[in-house]
């Protein structure tokens, strides 16, 4: 499992990779591309976790795994909802007050949620 979890999350840096480049703007209108930008963000944060829990203790990873296998899914969905702007109308002047502080929530519920859940494997020897 944590081979395919490190795959998965190298795979997902690698798009937002180049869509930072602009590799991908020639294949997408520039909406989708911000669209797979802001939910690739995510990708890094997956692939920092996973890379820690992948050379630690099993116990750890399993720890981290417990967390994420739920928290992942459900942060992309929450991602998908507020790059889709389905939290404010899409005339909104300044949609950025609403989608920032939402994103910026959302990855610390992921950072924190997995540095405690690292540590609580950590502490279980």
């Amino acid at each position: 499992m944590r081979k395919y979890i490190l795959t998965i999350s190298i795979l997902g840096s690698l798009i937002i990779t180049s869509a930072f480049l602009g590799l991908l703007s020639p294949f997408y209108e520039f909406e989708y591309l911000e669209l797979i930008f802001n939910v690739s963000l995510f990708f890094p944060f997956i692939l920092l976790f996973s890379l820690i829990t992948y050379f630690a203790p099993e116990r750890v990873f399993a720890a981290w795994w417990k967390f994420a296998k739920f928290a992942i899914p459900v942060i992309f969905v929450l991602l998908l909802i507020v790059n889709l702007g389905l939290l404010h109308g899409k005339n909104d002047a300044w949609p950025a007050l609403i989608d920032i502080p939402a994103l910026i929530f959302l990855y610390s519920v992921f950072t924190l949620g997995s540095i405690w859940q690292i540590w609580k494997g950590w502490r279980s020897a």
